[in-house]
């Protein structure tokens, strides 16, 4: 089954090196060249199920779709590399589609995160919820789900529809 090149991925495990030995500290440097606001805004326009991102079933069409008058979201985050080539299946020609590393979703998450939240401290929230899920302390976890759910802008809070909130659960 078709994996990512191997010559992409050693380009990119030498620009991280680059810039660990660059910079001389470990950090999540996915988005160093900058953040995909674009992106983020075509995802919410468009009520992308974020979801299914995880193991998204796509046929070969979608690596040729370049409309900018109709943008698929799906295209879009192939070609920008948030999601790359994870199986394909010969029978039925469709491809599946995954997050190439946990690096790449963790941050991209996290850009989705702040783009529905705001509010000084969202970054605590986001890091707390987490914590509070892990620890499976369930009383934490529903107040700082509450506070997330009241730091939602009320120009993102009055467009919310389904596919928003399973996108804000999600997150």
């Amino acid at each position: 089954s078709p994996k990512e090149s191997p010559k992409v991925a050693a380009t990119i495990v030498v620009y991280k090196k680059a810039l660990f030995f660059s910079k001389r500290e470990i950090r999540n440097y996915w988005f160093e060249s900058g953040t995909p606001t674009f992106l983020v805004n075509l995802l919410k326009e468009r009520d992308f199920y974020l979801p299914k991102a995880e193991e998204l079933i796509v046929e070969e069409s979608i690596f040729s779709t370049y409309e900018l008058e109709n943008l698929n979201p799906s295209a879009l985050l192939f070609q920008t590399g948030y999601l790359t080539i994870k199986d394909y299946d010969i029978e039925t020609n469709e491809y599946v589609l995954s997050y190439p590393n946990k690096e790449v979703k963790y941050s991209f998450l996290k850009i989705l995160y702040r783009s529905y939240i705001n509010g000084g401290d969202r970054e605590e929230r986001f890091l707390e919820h987490g914590r509070a899920l892990r620890k499976g302390d369930v009383e934490r976890f529903i107040e700082v789900a509450r506070s997330i759910f009241s730091g939602i802008s009320y120009n993102v809070g009055s467009k919310l529809n389904e596919a928003n909130f399973h996108t804000l659960f999600y997150l």
